[in-house]
This record gives structure tokens, C-alpha cells and sequence, in this order.
């Protein structure tokens, strides 16, 4: 009996060891990504290099968690719903630092956009805060178990794609005008806002899934592709 407890409180504490990685690991994309748009908004180059350099700290708790994972299917074998929670953190670190990967995107393109008029960067950046907002909630979702926030998301997603629609087709517009006035240097600064608004939108599609994990660990299903219960 012993031993038992042992291996249970073992296990208690691995499991803890993953919850709070991924709970950090979501607040690093998070502002990771915040970041990102800061610098865009501000033109600000040095924070621009900062998320770029940021970036090795995601692959490195991306790294270390895999491993975390790896060694607690090892060493405890876990089956049921315990191991619903350790494919469920591969795959939320999976999403978290594919969004990682969106900001370091948007980072790199900060230096090449000083012709993007305000107008249009104050509309990308609330595009971004939108997405933001996506994953806070998604990391409340997992801290709380609560499977619901889901749903909230989908809704928020919605919206997200509905305003990266609207912000595409007026940069399509722009862009034919800076093509046809031989504008090249703008023409690319709005080239790189549409692959930005793409970025912002892929990180939206991420934090979906992220809060969609919590409904699969919880035992109620996978959500993704509309495969509800």
C-alpha cells in the first residue's frame, strides 16, 4: 500500500509539473504575441528583436514539456482520462508555440513598415486584441477544467474571421492602388499587413483549439471539426 501512495503522489505531482507548464507557457505566448503588436503599433524596433529573441524560450518550454510528457506515459502508463490530460497538454504546447511562431512573423516585419498608414495599424491591433483575449480565455479554460469557454471562443473566432475578411479586401484595394501608382515601397509594407492580419488570425484559430482540449481532458468529447458529442 505503501508504494502505491508513493506512485500516486508521484504521479499527482508530474501531472501539477504539466498543468502549471502549460499555464506559463500560455501567459509567454500571450505576451509574446501582445508584444508583437506593440511593436507594430509603435514602430518600436527594439521590442520588435526582443519577441524574436523571445522565442527561443518558447521552443525551450515547448521542449521541455514534451519530455515532461514523455516521461510520465513512461513511468506511469497512464490510461483513461489521466491520459486524456497528457495528450492534451502535447497538443495545447503544440498550439501555443505555433503562436509563438505568428508573433516572431509579425516581429520580423515591424522594420519594413513605416508607410502603413495609423489608421490601419490601430485596426490591426484591436483585430489583435481580439485574438488576445482569445487565449486568456483559452487559459482559463484548461486552469478552470471548464469546457464551456469553448463555445465563448467560437463566437469570438467569428468575429475575428468576419474582421480579417473586411481588413483583406480594403488591403487588396489599397494594394492595387500602390500597384498601379508604382508605389513599390508601400505596396510592400501592405503586403506584409495582409500575411499580419493571416498571423492574427492563425493565433485565434490556435487559442479555439487550445480551450477545445480542455472538453476532450474533461472527458466530454473533441470538439475540433465540429465533431461534437
Amino acid at each position: 500500500m505503501p508504494e502505491r501512495l508513493h506512485a500516486l503522489a508521484s504521479f499527482d505531482s508530474d501531472i501539477f509539473t504539466l498543468r502549471t507548464g502549460v499555464l506559463a507557457m500560455t501567459d509567454l505566448a500571450d505576451r509574446q504575441f501582445r508584444d508583437a503588436i506593440d511593436a507594430l503599433r509603435r514602430r518600436d524596433l527594439a521590442l520588435a528583436a526582443d519577441v524574436l529573441a523571445g522565442e527561443r524560450e518558447i521552443n525551450a518550454m515547448h521542449l521541455g514539456l514534451d519530455e515532461a510528457c514523455a516521461r510520465v506515459i513512461a513511468r506511469h502508463q497512464p490510461a483513461a482520462v489521466d491520459l486524456r490530460e497528457v495528450v492534451g497538454v502535447l497538443h495545447s504546447i503544440g498550439d501555443l508555440e505555433r503562436i509563438g511562431d505568428e508573433a516572431k512573423k509579425i516581429a520580423s516585419k515591424v522594420p519594413r513598415l513605416g508607410q502603413v498608414g495609423e489608421a490601419l495599424v490601430e485596426r490591426v491591433a484591436a483585430l489583435a486584441q481580439m485574438a488576445s483575449t482569445m487565449i486568456q480565455r483559452a487559459g482559463d479554460a484548461y486552469r478552470h477544467r471548464d469546457p464551456s469557454i469553448a463555445s465563448v471562443l467560437h463566437l469570438l473566432d467569428d468575429r475575428v474571421d468576419a474582421e480579417r475578411a473586411r481588413l483583406l479586401a480594403g488591403l487588396t484595394r489599397d494594394i492595387e492602388r500602390g500597384a498601379s501608382s508604382a508605389d513599390a515601397g508601400s505596396t510592400e509594407s501592405l503586403l506584409d499587413m495582409v500575411l499580419i492580419v493571416q498571423s492574427i488570425e492563425r493565433v485565434a484559430d490556435h487559442a479555439e483549439d487550445l480551450a477545445e482540449y480542455v472538453g476532450a481532458i474533461a472527458g466530454g468529447g473533441d470538439a475540433r471539426h465540429g465533431n461534437l458529442p
